[in-house]
């Protein structure tokens, strides 16, 4: 969407930026982990690895880029990224219904981390393959280039940083974060059904 013509004075996104007439913050880096519910997990089983995703029901996201094609989960370090074949019944443009229908069992979620920690947290969903979590963005906050930016814009920008880049949720290694949801015995429990 275009920000300034709808009146919009600061803006949020997420992956990369690459809009030159905007002053562009970085808030923290974007990890994204495999998840699902424990219902979808009982019938069919955790995946351990990338390559057995083949075999699950893959809830995936349409790519912006691609119109009407899903965008690949692209899983792993930076330095040795790989991306499974991963097929499943639902496609959609929205990351939201996405993660809503993996927590109702249809299926394993590529989704962001601090948007799924809550569920996490909660038993509706259960994180997977911990050694293959990605980084394929950041989260942002955008706003216009302008020479003199209005003072409640500036406090707001301010505010917003300082109270997001202070979120354990955001700053915290990923692998710490999902550490308490990865118990051994929660593992070998959700690997046997």
């Amino acid at each position: 969407s275009d920000m300034i013509a709808e009146g919009y004075d600061v803006g949020f996104r997420a992956g990369a930026m690459n809009e030159g007439s905007m002053i562009v913050r970085e808030i923290a880096p974007l990890y994204f982990v495999v998840c699902g519910a424990g219902s979808y997990l009982q019938k069919n089983g955790a995946p351990q690895k990338p390559s057995d995703l083949m075999r699950h029901n893959c809830l995936r996201l349409r790519s912006p880029a691609i119109a009407g094609r899903a965008s690949n989960w692209l899983l792993g370090p930076n330095r040795a990224p790989v991306s499974p074949p991963v097929t499943g019944t639902l496609v959609a443009n929205d990351i939201t219904a996405l993660v809503a229908a993996s927590v109702h069992g249809q299926g394993l979620v590529f989704a962001p981390l601090p948007f799924v920690l809550p569920l996490f947290r909660s038993g509706a969903l259960v994180p997977m393959m911990p050694d293959w979590i990605a980084k394929p963005g950041y989260l942002f906050l955008h706003y216009p280039n302008r020479r003199h930016l209005p003072a409640r814009v500036r406090s707001f920008v301010d505010f917003t940083l300082d109270s997001f880049r202070k979120n354990p949720d955001l700053t915290l290694d990923p692998q710490a974060l999902l550490a308490p949801f990865l118990g051994p015995k929660r593992t070998k429990t959700l690997a046997k059904a």
